[in-house]
């Protein structure tokens, strides 16, 4: 990719970016709505494993932006080029712009996403695709405790105590 015009700034999309950030999405936007449309432009069902369009907490809407992660570089490349410029389906006038997230990667958006709360059901709660299945964040953040070495150590203390 190299570096890419985004929005008359520069932002460089690496060989290791898989997380983009779609900003300027319509406040109308609800999550399912959005990833109804982004699967639509992709003209894939199973294009990304983590979704999050985070809620405004002082309007009643979306914060105005989305971080998607995509499996694969190839999918993450061919999504900045589409939602570098992308004219959205409930708001014509808005176009959308790309760039890449600061944080990168299933794990570490999922990780990032253990700092915040989200209930299960939440409208704003971020989308895991694992195996082609949804899977609530919840069930996501045990399996990862049980893989923190932080976790794992004092299950192994008390199996040499006993």
């Amino acid at each position: 990719f190299g570096a890419m015009q985004l929005g008359g700034r520069l932002g460089p999309m690496t060989s290791v970016c898989t997380t983009i950030v779609i900003r300027n999405v319509p406040a109308e936007y609800s999550q399912e709505a959005l990833i109804q449309e982004v699967c639509e432009a992709m003209c894939s069902e199973d294009c990304f494993d983590f979704f999050h369009l985070p809620l405004d907490p002082n309007a009643m809407g979306n914060a105005g932006y989305a971080v998607v992660n995509f499996p694969d570089l190839a999918l993450a490349q061919r999504a900045f080029q589409v939602f570098s410029n992308h004219a959205w389906r409930l708001n014509g006038r808005m176009v959308s712009m790309a760039s890449p997230a600061h944080t990168q990667g299933l794990e570490a958006n999922v990780r990032n996403c253990q700092e915040d709360s989200f209930n299960d059901g939440y409208q704003s709660s971020p989308v895991i695709v694992w195996k082609g299945q949804r899977v609530e964040l919840n069930r996501v953040f045990s399996q990862l405790r049980s893989q923190d070495p932080v976790h794992i150590q004092p299950k192994q203390q008390q199996l040499q105590q006993q």
